[in-house]
């Protein structure tokens, strides 16, 4: 989320990175092996179908929904 601050400031936009954007700066490498791995599988349309939309999500909005997500799944119980 520093990174789309930062980025918006420069830019004088508000436009924050995908989550796609986010994963080819930490390791294009991967992503491309991935994307490799899941075209030349059994079901190549899951790339197009599946794959594109969740990366095309803005990573500080995913990354805030799962982490809510884990908060709410591991959360202690009191039985009492």
């Amino acid at each position: 989320m520093g990174a789309d601050i930062l980025r918006m400031l420069e830019i004088r936009q508000m436009e924050l990175l995908s989550l796609g954007e986010l994963w080819s700066l930490f390791n294009e490498g991967t992503l491309m092996t991935l994307e490799e791995q899941v075209t030349s599988g059994r079901f190549p349309g899951v790339w197009q179908d599946v794959m594109m939309p969740v990366l095309a999500v803005p990573a500080a909005i995913f990354l805030i929904v799962v982490g809510g997500l884990m908060l709410f799944s591991f959360r202690h119980r009191y039985l009492g």
